[in-house]
């Protein structure tokens, strides 16, 4: 992760939160003394965890977290900035497409002795499936596909982080999958390329048409079908869209 995360092991961090506590009495006025942070992790499964925590510029703390299913971490007073994940780092490396991320986020105010944090994971990518045929079936020598647009991962507060974006996609037998971050405009596009670029689509405006929605909690899986005789595409998103198989061609 980008910035000025500082990361203090789990060890640390508990010994940390005792001596701090200990310090505090009962007897004296609190205003001056951390809130403790529960991170109930029970529903968030056996798999490591990464934890970010920050408040303005002056506190944030980042690990990754094992074995635990309640957390303790202590915090200032104050807004709080949460981010859990798994699945691989929020940056996406130009040329590589999007890891298999879960994540969540929240937004709290350490206001008091204690405040809760269950984290519920998201599916924040989407498996975009291509099929790609010529006029009699599968071709026996593929062209290549690039998918590419302006988000290259997220930011620590979940949100997609603005940059170069592009991934080349090989699809044996016809057939392959490219994951996607989640968007915030409808800038994506798709080259069909065969030494130059044949084709170009604009997936985003065709996703935006089709009613794909990027800000879904969880994000849905599409199919693409490319018709490389006809030069034309079809989407076919039957899980986001209640009812009967949708289908859009351009």
């Amino acid at each position: 992760m980008r910035g000025h995360i500082s990361i203090l092991p789990a060890l640390f961090l508990s010994l940390l939160s005792f001596a701090v506590f200990t310090h505090c009495s009962v007897k004296e006025r609190r205003e001056g003394c951390p809130c403790l942070l529960l991170l109930d992790l029970e529903s968030a499964g056996p798999d490591s965890l990464m934890v970010w925590v920050a408040s303005g510029r002056d506190f944030s703390f980042a690990d990754t977290l094992a074995g635990f299913s309640l957390y303790r971490v202590p915090v200032p007073r104050a807004p709080l900035r949460l981010l859990c994940y798994r699945g691989g780092p929020l940056d996406i490396p130009y040329g590589e497409a999007c890891p298999p991320l879960w994540m969540d986020t929240a937004l709290l105010t350490g206001a008091g002795e204690a405040v809760r944090w269950r984290p519920c994971l998201h599916k924040s990518y989407c498996a975009l499936r291509l099929d790609v045929h010529g006029e009699s079936g599968p071709l026996a020598a593929l062209p290549a596909v690039r998918v590419y647009g302006h988000v290259c991962g997220y930011q620590e507060d979940g949100t997609p982080r603005e940059g170069p974006f592009s991934v080349d996609l090989t699809c044996p037998d016809g057939v392959g999958t490219v994951l996607l971050p989640r968007q915030w405009d409808a800038s994506l596009m798709l080259d069909v390329r065969w030494g130059g670029v044949l084709r170009t689509f604009a997936l985003g405006e065709l996703l935006h048409e089709s009613g794909y929605d990027w800000t879904r909690p969880d994000l849905e899986d599409l199919s693409l079908f490319i018709d490389f005789a006809a030069t034309d595409i079809t989407l076919d998103y039957p899980m986001f869209q209640p009812g009967p198989d949708q289908e859009t061609v351009i």
